[in-house]
């Protein structure tokens, strides 16, 4: 039986606030589990960036003022700052931008271009915006990331801030199968160009072809021009979150990309400054501005598909107990910093504006839950289909080359991904997905119709050639470094692996085959692993192993020929606070110990082993619970 604790715990870590390993671009940046540090110098002051940026706030063309910047002590210099927003830019505490490449050309932070620094506008409880973007992400919508910081300003301390990831082609390039498309940004004047590579199909010819489809042909010819998955879930996402100044009121402050390899449309979201306040009341089928999703609902197939995906939402993501447990994370991780924020006069009562959110979460809750119920079909149970070990992430190839001999149908030499059904059974893969991202796991969903028959295998190709046929996902795997994660729409993991250092045309496979840990041996491309003559462990790879993971009142842990000598173990809250530490000396014949976690509370940790002679820490995840 899926013990449903875990199930909460793994949405509760991939969404929100679990630690990430180094291996895209701002993942040090957007590390939730504790607030960063922003220091920025240069010879203007606020005021003179304030007075520059709204005599120029009409014209769409900014200036940057070049400064110096620490961000979690790493210096950098002639980094470009800005005062950004729109009606925020007239709050005493100002939002920032900051330009890594201004005045160095492809100088970056953490692999990013840009950064965005939000000071709450309107939002004492300081997580609105934070709450909203995470909330998308679990939905399946592809946006931003956040974290938080104290930012300081030429030595004056200007409080918290949400630190927003900038929509740009590095963002694009990690989340759509090709970043080579057009970008558009809708504002109060219609759509601003970002950028463009592939132009061949602009914004105006979408809107010109989807007002010619009729409405009884829109399900068959919509999915032409737009992705209909992630349409749907943006806008049930946006009624939920009772979000004003947006698609609805005023069609506007959103993203959308042109992604040139399935040639369709992705709404993206941004400008989160104003969800879940109470008095809009959005209903399930409020009109709104955006044209689109109005002919979406007059269509009767559109309109179920939109009206079933709203209630696997409110089964899986939009549960008011699941939500409150991820707003407490955010108080525990500011309460004790926001008093300190010199403008938390003007900002309003903190514990207040938590109350706010909370009830508001409840209230939208029960009342879109009760208009489902009353003035449509009730939503019936979300239902996970998945026993431990019945589908198993079973090979991978991280690097595949022509000598192989693997190729895929349009005879490419892509990396590729084995799932085996360890079962009697046939099983659907409908509403699951893959991703090769920790904080995102509705990367690539599989195919509705999707069965894997009983005892089979099947490949999904990892080279974002999505217009090809097979399956093809829309990301690809790191050699180097990375995670895999199968998962299931409600964020059950039903199997993952996270690897390092792949060798070419080998393949890291389950040995035994389906259950076993992961080996590196000669591919066995859909068919039996039953052929390791190697006896090193993916888990001697990574250079700790930890078991039974998750765990209840004990947890093993052990050791490889690394750790010879003092070794010191700790294990850390996700607010980095140490809550178990023990010393432990490795000699040959002893290779593991059992840690004692019972006074530990239910939740998930990281586990670090560090080596006191050669200084070297590993870390792993651990799910303890209750």
């Amino acid at each position: 039986m899926i013990n449903n604790t875990f199930i909460y715990l793994t949405v509760l870590v991939c969404f929100f606030i679990c630690p990430l390993s180094a291996q895209f671009e701002g993942d040090e940046v957007f590390d939730e589990s504790y607030i960063h540090e922003i220091q920025i110098t240069t010879d203007a002051n606020l005021s003179e960036l304030t007075d520059l940026f709204l005599n120029e706030l009409f014209t769409g063309s900014f200036t940057y003022t070049l400064a110096d910047v620490v961000i979690d002590g790493n210096s950098m210099d002639s980094i470009g700052v800005r005062v950004k927003g729109g009606i925020s830019s007239f709050d005493p505490k100002k939002p920032l931008k900051l330009d890594f490449n201004r005045f160095v050309s492809g100088q970056k932070y953490d692999g990013l271009k840009k950064l965005n620094l939000h000071q709450g506008n309107l939002d004492p409880s300081f997580m609105r915006e934070a709450l909203a973007y995470g909330l998308m992400r679990n939905a399946g919508v592809k946006t931003v990331r956040t974290s938080f910081a104290k930012v300081y300003f030429n030595g004056e301390y200007e409080g918290i801030y949400t630190l927003v990831e900038q929509v740009d082609d590095e963002f694009i390039h990690r989340n759509f199968a090709s970043a080579k498309g057009a970008l558009y940004k809708k504002g109060g004047f219609g759509f601003d160009l970002k950028y463009e590579l592939d132009d061949s199909f602009t914004i105006t010819d979408l809107e010109t072809a989807i007002n010619q489809i009729p409405i009884d042909q829109l399900h068959e010819q919509l999915p032409h021009y737009i992705d209909v998955e992630s349409l749907i879930r943006f806008f049930t996402m946006e009624i939920f979150l009772n979000a004003v100044d947006g698609p609805f009121t005023d069609n506007l402050n959103y993203y959308i990309y042109f992604e040139p390899k399935s040639r369709t449309y992705v709404y993206i979201p941004w400008d989160y400054n104003l969800p879940l306040y109470g008095g809009a009341n959005h209903t399930i089928l409020k009109n709104g501005a955006n044209f689109i999703f109005e002919k979406v609902k007059q269509n009767p197939v559109l309109r179920a598909r939109y009206l079933s995906t709203f209630c696997e939402l409110l089964q899986y993501n939009l549960v008011e107990d699941r939500i409150q447990s991820i707003i407490t994370s955010y108080r525990n991780l500011l309460e004790e910093e926001m008093p300190n924020d010199p403008y938390i006069d003007k900002i309003g009562d903190y514990e207040a504006g938590i109350a706010l959110v909370e009830n508001v979460i409840s209230a939208r809750v029960q009342d879109l839950t009760a208009e489902m119920n009353a003035d449509f079909s009730p939503c019936s149970p979300l239902v996970n289909p998945f026993g431990e070990e019945d589908v198993a992430i079973n090979e991978i190839v991280a690097s595949n080359d022509p000598s192989s001999g693997i190729t895929d149908p349009a005879g490419g030499s892509a990396d590729w991904i084995e799932l085996y059904n360890t079962t009697s059974e046939d099983i659907s893969l409908s509403s699951c997905y893959l991703s090769n991202d920790a904080d995102f796991l509705k990367h690539w969903k599989f195919p509705d119709d999707l069965v894997l028959p009983a005892n089979e295998y099947l490949i999904i190709w990892a080279d974002r050639d999505v217009q090809e046929e097979g399956l093809h996902a829309d990301f690809k795997l790191n050699k180097t470094i990375g995670e895999l994660y199968l998962s299931f729409e409600n964020g059950y993991i039903i199997d993952s692996v996270r690897y390092e250092d792949q060798s070419t045309n080998v393949g890291l496979a389950r040995v035994p085959n389906g259950t076993g840990p992961f080996i590196q041996q000669t591919t066995t491309f859909k068919s039996t692993n039953n052929i390791s003559t190697s006896t090193k462990s993916q888990e001697e790879e990574l250079g700790i192993n930890v078991y039974p993971n998750p765990a209840i009142d004990r947890v093993g842990v052990q050791f490889f020929s690394m750790d010879k000598g003092a070794n010191v173990i700790q294990i850390f809250n996700l607010q980095g606070q140490l809550v178990y530490k023990t010393e432990v000396q490795v000699v040959e014949g002893n290779n593991q110990i059992e840690l004692d976690v019972s006074q530990i509370n239910g939740g998930v940790y990281n586990l670090n082993l560090t080596n006191l002679e050669t200084n070297k820490t590993r870390s792993i995840r651990l799910a303890l619970l209750d």
